[in-house]
């Protein structure tokens, strides 16, 4: 799940970017284009903050185990395993604060240089 919404994401940023560069502006009714790309990448920043927290609960059952559940500690056996899955968890982080900070970056930006195509001041 972790490797598919990451995928997911990638591809839909890629989308998005090929939409913003190369779609012409007689499509944008309003801005409207601008609303829908904004929305659609906090849907995905929420995806990618889903699936990484499900990462990080699996890795703290890896490591830690379940004592009531008698699931043993996997970590104990495949160290270099749990240490890589520590380091894409960090890595998938690390990507959801830069995709966030991208996202605010586009909001600002487009109101600041934009303000007739931009709906929320209009």
């Amino acid at each position: 799940m972790f490797v598919i919404a990451n995928g997911v994401a990638t591809l839909h940023s890629l989308l998005m970017l090929s939409v913003m560069c190369f779609a012409s502006n007689k499509y944008d009714i309003k801005g409207l284009r601008f609303i829908i790309v904004t929305a659609l990448d906090m849907v995905t920043i929420a995806v990618l903050s889903g699936a990484a927290t499900a990462v990080a609960f699996m890795g703290e059952l890896a490591r830690n185990g379940n004592s009531h559940a008698r699931w043993n500690k996997v970590c104990d056996n495949f160290e270099r395993y749990c240490d890589q899955g520590s380091g894409a968890m960090l890595a998938s982080y690390i990507g959801i604060l830069f995709f966030m900070l991208v996202n605010l970056v586009n909001i600002f930006e487009h109101g600041r240089f934009n303000p007739d195509k931009n709906p929320i001041l209009a």
